[in-house]
């Protein structure tokens, strides 16, 4: 036997792990920025605007990869805490302004702690946050939404790369990496 709240409609009973499902695998889509296949489309132009190495911009990537990683558990326990409507807007504003202040880059030591922010929000917290609204919506078909998710927001990266070289070729010149932002040189 079911039990129903006294007034409750065909609407409330209604099962909304689909529309949590499409929101997560959209959130998956948009952390390109924060991840090696999103950096490294920028890498030649950030080795000639900054004039460093590319051994240094490795360097700086390995560390904000690392530092990154390494908030990812206290990040979970905050997910859990706030829960996933919360964190992901919170995780989502935050990753915006660090996508925002990379274009302001003009050192090695600010394209360590951008790296660190895009990893640590875009390929750690939201990748995290999206599955983990999956994995909390879903008891069956848990393993179908999830692939789902995956590929799809895999296939929304590579698509990314795709519409940029198709942008790139149009206007018959390279962007620079920092063309979402001011210049500062």
């Amino acid at each position: 036997m079911t039990t129903t709240r006294p007034n409750a409609t065909a609407t409330d009973l209604a099962f909304r792990g689909w529309w949590i499902l499409l929101w997560c695998t959209i959130v998956r889509g948009v952390t390109a920025p924060g991840q090696t296949i999103g950096v490294s489309a920028f890498i030649d132009p950030i080795i000639e605007g900054l004039d460093v190495s590319r051994s240094a911009v490795s360097t700086a990537y390995l560390i904000g990869t690392l530092c990154g990683a390494a908030a990812l558990p206290a990040i979970g326990r905050w997910i859990d805490r706030v829960g996933i409507r919360h964190a992901m807007t919170i995780v989502g504003f935050l990753f915006a302004c660090v996508v925002a202040l990379t274009s302001t880059v003009q050192n090695i030591v600010m394209l360590t702690l951008a790296f660190v922010g895009l990893r640590m929000l875009g390929q750690g917290s939201l990748t995290l946050v999206g599955a983990t609204g999956v994995t909390l919506w879903f008891d069956r078909r848990r393993g179908l939404a999830l692939a789902f998710e995956e590929r799809i927001g895999v296939n929304q990266k590579f698509l990314g790369q795709w519409v940029d070289l198709g942008v790139r070729h149009h206007r018959q010149r390279p962007l620079g990496w920092d063309v979402c932002g001011v210049r500062c040189k």
